[in-house]
């Protein structure tokens, strides 16, 4: 990417995978499982910012979005691995804001409510509808939402860092914490 363009002003991390080897509890957890999830949604965040930082610090600055969770922020059945994985890209953002905002290197993350994305493509209708009872808006959030937010961290708000942004469709002001 450097090579190519020359310099990187923004990224997003947004990979994101839920476990599908094994149970997902804290006991029921096979360790192939929990480095599958962790690997993806936690280290790919760490790596994606270690590749451009350096590079955002030479240039002036820059933004990082990553995607964490609403599942961070809370427990949720059958996603140990998930809730953990993002639950530390909620601390890695705080932590990386910290080191490198005085060098105008901002970051943020947005943590969704169940989004409409083939992670779901399994699920039955039945618990399809109880995702989207649990937002106020009684509906899944659509990819083209949390893309709008991502935009808007990339071009506003030049003294927002450090912050982890609800999209969750009223989720948590429902009480569902």
């Amino acid at each position: 990417m450097l090579a190519e363009h020359g310099r990187v002003d923004a990224l997003a991390n947004i990979a994101g995978v839920v476990n599908m080897i094994s149970e997902d509890s804290v006991v029921g957890l096979t360790e192939e499982a929990w480095d599958q999830v962790i690997g993806t949604d936690l280290k790919g965040v760490w790596l994606g910012m270690q590749a451009v930082i350096s590079s955002m610090i030479d240039n002036g600055g820059g933004r990082i979005v990553n995607i964490s969770s609403m599942a961070a922020l809370r427990g949720l059945p059958n996603l140990a691995s998930y809730s953990a994985a993002k639950g530390g890209v909620v601390g890695l953002t705080k932590q990386a804001a910290y080191e490198y905002g005085p060098h105008n290197v901002l970051i943020n993350a947005i943590a969704p409510g169940t989004i409409d994305t083939p992670i779901l493509a399994d699920i039955t209708d039945e618990m399809r509808q109880a995702n989207a009872n649990a937002h106020i808006v009684r509906r899944l959030g659509l990819p083209s939402e949390i893309a709008s937010m991502v935009a808007y961290l990339m071009r506003e708000g030049d003294f927002l860092t450090g912050e982890i942004y609800p999209v969750d469709g009223g989720w948590a002001a429902k009480g569902n914490f």
